[in-house]
């Protein structure tokens, strides 16, 4: 039985900045009304990018200010990664992330994992604050089209 993802949603968001103490700038809003709309892990710079031009056009750092402030009140994961730019996953739910290594794409798998973390930490022991778990290799895209393998992760998205 596949599990549906949880996805915070655009009042939420407002509902978490607001009672944090944040001001609910126009920008902020952009931010949120982008985030909402997109299930494909995007960086800060991907943001930013897709928001230039329009009259509520944030800053790089108000978009970095924003994501950090919804990863703390737990709005947002912020999925770290030593030689690419961190990514932002709007899927609350403990899930698996298919990474391609070609073009940097992460997908969701939804659905149960064939490992329960809940019996490996009952198991174990161990207290868990969460966890990530994702599979490396080619996207359908990238395997089906003539480029290179080896190439960087930072062409796409």
């Amino acid at each position: 039985m596949a599990v549906r993802p949880t996805f915070a949603s655009r009042d939420e968001m407002i509902g978490a900045l607001r009672d944090s103490g944040c001001r609910l700038t126009r920008q902020r809003l952009a931010i949120i009304d982008y985030l909402v709309r997109r299930e494909d892990h995007p960086r800060a710079r991907q943001i930013h990018r897709a928001l230039q031009g329009r009259r509520t056009e944030p800053s790089l750092a108000t978009v970095y200010n924003t994501l950090s402030r919804l990863v703390e009140l737990g709005m947002l994961r912020e999925m770290e990664f030593d030689a690419r730019d961190n990514r932002f996953d709007t899927n609350l739910r403990p899930h698996l992330n298919l990474v391609c290594e070609k073009c940097g794409a992460i997908s969701d798998c939804v659905g149960a994992p064939a490992v329960r973390p809940a019996a490996i930490l009952k198991r174990e022991g161990f207290q868990s604050t969460g966890f990530r778990l994702e599979f490396y290799g080619l996207c359908s895209h990238c395997r089906s089209s003539d480029r290179p393998a080896g190439g960087t992760s930072r062409s796409r998205t």
